[in-house]
């Protein structure tokens, strides 16, 4: 069975600990750069669903910030690896 993680940036922004740190340690680097893939496609079809533009924006802006923290993790992972980090 395969496990997914959904991570909750509503705790994150309101300051409570990250519950997946220890889960976000153990998934590896293509892993975590698939979910960051599954994060881009989920935007997409927000943006291109049908609906008032203010909830689009709202759940966009939510999404973002998720987005900007993995793609953190992720570099931070990569130099510490010793990976070459894309500025893409």
């Amino acid at each position: 069975m395969k496990k997914s993680i959904t991570i909750d940036y509503a705790d994150f922004k309101g300051g409570f600990p990250c519950k997946f740190k220890r889960t976000c340690a153990k998934i590896s680097l293509p892993g975590l750069e698939n979910l960051m893939n599954q994060y881009e496609g989920l935007l997409a079809r927000i943006e291109d669903s049908e609906g008032r533009p203010s909830e689009k924006a709202l759940a966009c802006a939510d999404l973002m910030g998720v987005m900007r923290w993995l793609e953190a993790y992720i570099e931070k992972r990569k130099k510490r690896l010793g990976q070459e980090v894309s500025n893409g």
